[in-house]
């Protein structure tokens, strides 16, 4: 999956060395959303991987983090209000 940029993305989170997190191709700057209580990216999956979703229903959350792990949510559903 990539992070895609989305209407209201307010800001970027760097991506980090490759050295350190994978290759050129793992990283990269991240678009998103702050509003003070969470920060909300968006991400689109390849074709590949919406066939896997479509006959396996499995996604995989990675977090690169070597003691720690942040609270994270992952869902379909879109997370600001309806305009």
């Amino acid at each position: 999956m990539k992070p895609i940029k989305f209407d209201e993305a307010n800001g970027t989170l760097g991506g980090g060395p490759a050295a350190t997190y994978g290759t050129d191709d793992d990283v990269a700057d991240l678009p998103v959303h702050r509003d003070g209580a969470q920060i909300v990216s968006c991400w689109k999956p390849s074709w590949g991987e919406r066939m896997r979703l479509l006959f396996g229903g499995r996604i995989w959350l990675r977090v690169l983090a070597r003691t720690t792990h942040a609270p994270v949510s992952v869902g379909a559903e879109y997370p600001f209000e309806a305009p």
